[in-house]
């Protein structure tokens, strides 16, 4: 191998490090945006230290040469930054799953908000069916003629009424566990598939 073909190759091998140093360095920016942006994690202690700290970790001190490296990596390093700045790497499969898990978080919001004001109404018309059953047994009990043991008789109706309206409750919410339950492993199933497809 000969001089001029060694350093040839030597600035191709430099030239393919730094293109995967400045997609690695544009791919961390974009990670550290989206941290910043969560609502949580941007609120962090250590998060602030980590950005604003801005000393160098090495202990030992740096000579000349290291000195001028840094000054003309941190001018191409700043030339980089404005040209990749303007750069948006994003990756379908995660921006498809993120929105999936948002459009599924939202619908099952919904749906629990709807299955909360149905258990809602069931309760509150046992509770009326109780009411009115407790006021015609009190009222079938205080006689014993025809229209009183007729109270008494609607009486036990909207006892057994209310009854069945707790056990169609019952099984509403056995319903909503094993729809559940279904959600989560018909989840898990596609998210194998998935996976299976990627290897």
């Amino acid at each position: 191998m000969t001089k001029e073909e060694f350093t040839k190759m030597k600035q191709e091998l430099e030239a393919e490090y730094l293109a995967i140093f400045k997609k690695t360095v544009a791919m961390h920016e974009v990670f550290l945006c989206r941290v910043a942006a969560h609502p949580i994690l941007r609120k962090d202690l250590n998060f602030h230290v980590f950005l604003e700290y801005n000393q160098d970790l090495s202990v030992r001190g740096k000579n000349k040469k290291e000195k001028l490296e840094d000054f003309f990596k941190n001018m191409v390093k700043s030339a980089d930054g404005v040209i990749v700045s303007g750069v948006k790497d994003v990756d379908d499969f995660f921006e498809h799953e993120r929105t999936f898990l948002v459009e599924y978080h939202n619908r099952v919001k919904d749906a629990s908000a709807k299955s909360d004001k149905m258990t809602r109404s069931h309760k509150n018309v046992a509770d009326d069916y109780n009411r009115i059953g407790s006021s015609l047994y009190a009222l079938g009990t205080q006689d014993s003629t025809d229209i009183c043991k007729f109270f008494l008789k609607v009486s036990e109706l909207f006892d057994k009424t209310r009854v069945c309206t707790m056990q169609q409750r019952l099984c509403v919410n056995k319903a909503l566990i094993c729809g559940l339950i279904w959600v989560l492993l018909d989840g898990v199933f596609k998210q194998c598939v998935v996976w299976n497809e990627k290897a």
